[in-house]
C-alpha cells in the first residue's frame, strides 16, 4: 500500500476547517436576520391613506316609486320606434308602477302610424331616440303637447358622429354630443348642450356617476339628490323651469368649465331629462331617483288631453292647393246682365 503525502493530508483539514467555518458563518448570519427581535422588528406598515380606503362607499338604496292618484286610468305610449338604447326589462320598475297606478302602457314600434297612436295616448315617453323623427312626427307631436299631452323626453348624448333631429330636417350633420331632441328644444324653449358632464370630487364611484340636487320645482319636491350618469347639460329659456341642477363643482366634457348646470327642465307639458339611466332597473332606487321618477309618473298621468289631438294626416292624400286671396270687389268687374228683348222692327208707313 502507498503512504499519503503528509503535505497533502494538511491541505484537505484545511480545506475542511473553511467549508465548516462558512456554514457556521451562514448559519449565525440567517438567525440574525430572521430571528431578530430587536426593535427592527415587526411588521412593515405603510403610512399612506390611499391604501387603507380600498373599497368604493355603498351608494344607498332603499324607496319605490309611488305614483299620485290621478282620479282615472291613462294611456302612456312608450317610444320604440325610433332605435331606442333600452329594453323593456330595463325599464320594468317603471312600467311595474304605471300598472300597479291602474293606468295603462303601450309602446310605439316603427311601423305605428305615429299621429294615430297618440291620439289614443294621454302621455308620451321617449327614451334615448338613436334615430332621427320624421318632419311630421315632429308637427304631430307639437300638437299633443299643446292639447295638454304630456311628454317626458329621457336621454343623454349621442354617440358622436350621430345624426340629430334639427339637423336631418336641415341636411346639416349633427355635433358630437348632440341628441335626437334638438328640433323639440329648439320650439319649446329649452335646448341641449354638447357632451355631457362630470364630477372629479364628489361622485357615485364614477366621475361620469354624479349627484345632481333638486331645484325649486313642483318636480322636485322631496328630492335632495339624484343620480345620473354622464347627464347631457340643458340650457333653457325664462319660460322653462329647471329642475334638477349640479353643483358648482360639476364639469363639461366639452368646454372643461367648472360650473352649475341644468340638467332638467319643464316647460308646460313638456319635461326633458339629460339622462335615462336614472329609471332602469339597477338604478331606480339609488339615493332619491324613486322619488323623482315618482314625480314625473304622477306629472305624466296628471294631463288632460283634448280627445282626438293630433289630427291625423292622410297619407295618401294628395297635396293641397294654396288657396287664393279673394279679390278686391273695387278691382272686380261686374258683368251686366245680357239683355235677350229682341230689338223692334222699324215702323212701316
Amino acid at each position: 500500500m502507498r503512504n499519503r503525502d503528509p503535505r497533502s493530508i494538511g491541505i484537505y483539514a484545511g480545506v475542511f476547517i473553511g467549508i465548516v467555518a462558512a456554514i457556521l458563518l451562514v448559519a449565525s448570519l440567517g438567525g440574525f436576520v430572521l430571528g431578530d427581535t430587536g426593535a427592527n422588528s415587526g411588521t412593515h406598515t405603510v403610512d399612506d391613506d390611499r391604501y387603507t380606503d380600498t373599497y368604493p362607499d355603498a351608494i344607498e338604496r332603499s324607496g319605490a316609486i309611488d305614483i299620485d292618484e290621478a282620479g282615472e286610468s291613462k294611456t302612456i305610449l312608450i317610444d320604440q320606434a325610433h332605435g331606442n338604447a333600452f329594453t323593456r326589462d330595463e325599464i320594468d320598475p317603471l312600467v311595474t308602477a304605471l300598472i300597479e297606478a291602474g293606468h295603462e302602457v303601450q309602446y310605439l314600434d316603427m311601423f305605428d302610424p305615429f299621429a294615430e297612436s297618440l291620439q289614443d295616448a294621454d302621455a308620451y315617453v321617449v327614451i334615448d331616440p338613436q334615430q332621427s323623427f320624421m318632419p311630421q312626427e315632429t308637427e304631430a307631436l307639437e300638437e299633443f303637447a299643446a292639447a295638454d299631452g304630456r311628454v317626458l323626453l329621457l336621454g343623454g348624448p349621442s354617440a358622436a358622429g350621430g345624426t340629430d333631429l334639427l339637423g336631418e330636417l336641415i341636411g346639416a350633420p349633427a355635433a358630437a354630443g348632440s341628441t335626437e331632441f334638438d328640433s323639440f328644444s329648439s320650439q319649446f324653449g329649452f335646448g341641449y348642450g354638447a357632451g355631457y358632464l362630470y364630477n372629479m370630487e364628489r361622485n357615485a364611484n364614477n366621475f361620469q356617476s354624479i349627484y345632481v340636487e333638486g331645484a325649486e320645482s313642483d318636480l322636485s319636491d322631496g328630492v335632495e339628490e339624484v343620480i345620473l350618469d354622464g347627464p347631457s347639460p340643458l340650457v333653457a329659456s325664462n319660460t322653462a323651469t329647471p329642475i334638477l341642477q349640479t353643483t358648482d363643482d360639476t364639469i363639461s366634457s366639452e368646454t372643461r368649465v367648472e360650473d352649475t348646470y341644468t340638467v332638467a327642465i319643464q316647460t308646460g307639458a313638456i319635461v326633458a331629462v339629460g339622462s335615462a339611466d336614472f329609471i332602469t332597473t339597477d338604478r331606480f332606487n339609488q339615493a332619491d331617483n324613486d322619488v323623482f321618477i315618482s314625480n314625473l309618473l304622477s306629472f305624466a298621468v296628471s294631463g288632460d288631453k283634448e280627445p282626438g289631438a293630433p289630427e291625423a294626416d292622410d297619407p295618401f292624400a294628395p297635396p293641397q292647393e294654396p288657396v287664393q286671396p279673394p279679390a278686391d270687389p273695387d278691382d272686380v268687374e261686374i258683368e251686366e246682365p245680357a239683355d235677350d228683348t229682341p230689338p223692334e222692327e222699324p215702323a212701316t208707313g
